[in-house]
């Protein structure tokens, strides 16, 4: 059995098994890691044969090719995967391995970038013709494809806006344009709204019910059209009104099971478990009042539509 044979069963199975079925951004990293890398290299190379030696010597290729630490982190999983996933009709592993990861020497990925919002870039972007989107996703500290997803009104299936208790239900999230369910059961939750905010989303955003609230034409916004639009603007990425939304409610005191709900991380501990501040409605309100948004909001660009 060689990769090239192997790594498509590999590749339909992730998509179709029950157990930890993989998200579309996960497939599509995927893909391009068996597409752009190992087919091309090691395609050819049989998985029974392929020992630690043969896994280091592709490392090393990555790293002459520079390729960045993390990149070279994601493909060696897929390989490895792809070897794990040669079983026979009873379940058993065709090739079993262990991996000695000192042998293999994977360079280490180290601390990664994460740059932050600046209170003149977030004026800048607050002035142009998104600003209204950006002052969502700094007030809320939302993900770029949960924001991306909210419908006007609840339809208990969906994430949206319900503005009449100022707060974004995130039950979806968008990915180029596809739909689906947030990567963790910690995605799905209520995300509380200054009143400010509220009000503006109100007035300033479709009121059509089940539409998206930030929407062309009726249809959802692109990623990439408002990545580019970010990137003249001198801002790194949609994750910096990420980091700027959690970090103000850090520095104002929030309790730290607020802010982690609000953010849709999960706990890491054991009394996290056990920690039910979260789900205190009302003390989250007072909370989403308290700590406010740190910045002016825009002025409303365009009438609101009626119902």
């Amino acid at each position: 059995m060689k990769f090239v044979e192997q790594a498509p069963i590999f590749f339909e199975r992730i998509q179709t098994r029950k157990r930890h079925p993989v998200k579309p951004a996960t497939l599509s990293a995927y893909r391009n890691a068996i597409n752009s890398w190992i087919l091309p290299s090691i395609g050819q190379q049989d998985l029974e044969t392929f020992s630690n030696g043969a896994l280091k010597a592709f490392i090393h290729k990555l790293t002459v090719l520079r390729k960045s630490p993390a990149t070279i982190q994601q493909i060696v999983t897929v390989v490895k995967s792809i070897v794990a996933s040669a079983v026979t009709p009873e379940g058993d592993l065709l090739y079993p391995r262990i991996w000695n990861n000192a042998f293999l020497d994977l360079p280490d990925i180290g601390p990664q970038k994460a740059p932050t919002l600046t209170q003149e870039q977030l004026r800048a972007a607050l002035r142009s013709e998104h600003g209204v989107f950006y002052a969502f996703l700094a007030g809320t500290g939302l993900r770029i494809g949960e924001a991306l997803a909210v419908r006007w009104g609840d339809d208990g299936t969906h994430t949206c806006l319900d503005p009449e208790n100022a707060v974004v239900r995130v039950r979806t999230k968008l990915w180029y344009k596809q739909e689906g369910t947030p990567k963790t059961d910690a995605g799905i939750r209520e995300v509380d709204l200054d009143p400010r905010l509220n009000a503006l989303l109100s007035c300033a955003t479709t009121t059509v019910a089940g539409e998206p609230i930030f929407n062309k034409d009726g249809k959802f916004l692109c990623e990439g059209t408002m990545r580019a639009h970010l990137k003249s603007l001198g801002i790194c990425g949609f994750h910096t009104f990420r980091r700027y939304r959690i970090t103000r409610l850090r520095e104002l005191g929030t309790p730290e099971d607020i802010v982690r709900y609000w953010a849709g991380h999960a706990g890491g501990g054991i009394t996290d478990r056990y920690s039910k501040l979260a789900e205190n409605k009302e003390l989250r309100k007072q909370w989403a009042v308290r700590a406010g948004l740190g910045f002016e909001l825009p002025e409303i660009k365009k009438e609101k539509k009626d119902e």
